[in-house]
């Protein structure tokens, strides 16, 4: 869910010059970048997007202390805190764009396209040993439950999902990382499948085209989450029932590789990216919206179906204003953009796995004190522990697991042929 991007940072509006003076290009050219943030090689990075993820994970972590300290339930402020789960929209929506970004590119500009081994590769590298790490370490301390040793193949394949018991044990967040490795499956299908549909066409054409097809997906994907949620099934927490979230980051994807080839967006999503604060405070205005409707509502916790599903549409709407700026790019107009340029922020993005897995220790801090009262301080006690501890925990897990490993990721170099590769994912 928190891969991200490459070496060469696009120009206005996203366009990294595939078309452009060679020369001008290399002077963009950065350092090379982490492993974790490092993209297919030959595609363009988008640096801000690394604050995004820790933005999306720091949210779920307030939701999270919110839930455990009963801040959510009990103060009139507990809603904003409550609703930074919609931290997992962002997620999704970011991963939507970064994993289709490098196939559509290919299809649309001619950039090396990604063979299915390496993208395979890619794609467990990132996800699973940390996962396992954190999942064992935690298993012996503190524990996972006496269900976790019955069933610990369903947590280490990423099946706990599927199972109305164990959706929310091991580590409870990783359900989305269930939803996750279902998508990194579908994708390649999808981008084969609508390379091969719009063979010949021209790019207004395939924007057009693929835009309906995303557009006919999320209009199911949306109709089957309504119709599950209403009788409470745990298929509402699967793929199909929260595409929409992954189809509005392939959509910016879409946009940004037709803008790299040539392609002028419409003067409205010009002048809407030309204003981050109009973005972000849309953004903002969703998220209120989103509070008030659920004041006492932890959102992914209601039972009740038309409200998640209200949640669920608002969500989606929230992810996308807030990724848009660091998506259509135009220098660093805006203070959002400066503040996604932030260091300490992006350095929280390199490791903002290991905070998402981490914050699993917010029960046993919870279990030995902290945030037991039914106090603001009380939930300031526990978050600031909780951020703490991820914090020191996510750090080594990136230094120690996630970095050293994903050096693997490129085993044959930055540097790719260009060209036609038999079987690779970009083919059309």
């Amino acid at each position: 869910m928190f891969d991200s991007n490459g070496p060469v940072r696009p120009g206005a509006h996203g366009g990294d010059g595939a078309a452009a003076d060679p020369e001008r290009v290399s002077l963009r050219i950065e350092a090379a970048p982490p492993p974790v943030v490092a993209p297919p090689p030959g595609h363009p990075r988008f640096p801000l997007l690394d604050s995004l993820r820790a933005i999306a994970a720091l949210g779920v972590l307030v939701g999270h202390a919110a839930f455990l300290s009963g801040a959510a339930q009990r103060h009139w402020w507990g809603a904003a805190t409550a609703n930074g789960n919609l931290g997992v929209a962002v997620f999704f929506v970011l991963s939507g764009f970064l994993l289709y970004r490098p196939l559509i590119n290919a299809q649309l500009n001619g950039a090396p396209r990604t063979r299915l081994r390496d993208y395979t590769r890619r794609r467990l590298l990132r996800i699973v040993p940390a996962y396992w790490v954190a999942l064992t370490v935690l298993a012996i301390w503190p524990g996972l439950g006496p269900d976790f040793g019955g069933n610990w193949w369903r947590y280490y394949f990423f099946l706990q999902l599927y199972n109305r018991y164990t959706i929310l044990l091991g580590i409870p967040q990783a359900w989305t990382l269930c939803v996750e490795v279902s998508f990194y499956f579908v994708l390649p299908l999808y981008a084969v499948a609508l390379g091969h549909l719009t063979r010949g066409c021209d790019v207004r054409r395939r924007l057009a085209m693929e835009a309906g097809i995303l557009l006919l997906l999320s209009t199911a994907s949306i109709a089957l989450r309504y119709s599950w949620l209403e009788h409470q099934s745990i298929w509402s927490n699967t793929l199909p029932a929260i595409f929409d979230w992954f189809a509005l980051g392939m959509g910016l994807a879409l946009m940004s590789a037709a803008e790299q080839g040539g392609w002028s967006a419409p003067r409205a999503i010009r002048a809407l990216t030309a204003r981050p604060v109009v973005c972000w405070g849309a953004a903002a205005s969703t998220f209120l919206g989103v509070c008030l409707l659920f004041p006492n509502k932890t959102g992914f916790g209601s039972t009740v179906g038309r409200e998640m599903f209200a949640h669920h549409l608002l969500g989606g709407v929230v992810a996308l204003f807030l990724v848009l700026p660091a998506v259509f790019d135009p220098g660093d107009r805006g203070w959002p953009r400066r503040l996604l340029a932030w260091p300490v922020l992006g350095w929280l993005g390199l490791i903002s796995y290991g905070i998402y897995l981490w914050q699993a220790l917010g029960p046993a801090l919870h279990a030995h004190g902290i945030g037991q009262r039914p106090t603001t301080l009380s939930f300031v006690a526990l978050l600031s522990a909780m951020f703490a501890v991820s914090v020191a925990c996510a750090t080594i897990s990136y230094y120690a697991v996630e970095s050293p490993i994903l050096r693997l990721k490129d085993r044959r170099g930055r540097r790719q042929h260009i060209g036609r590769a038999p079987g690779a994912i970009g083919h059309r």
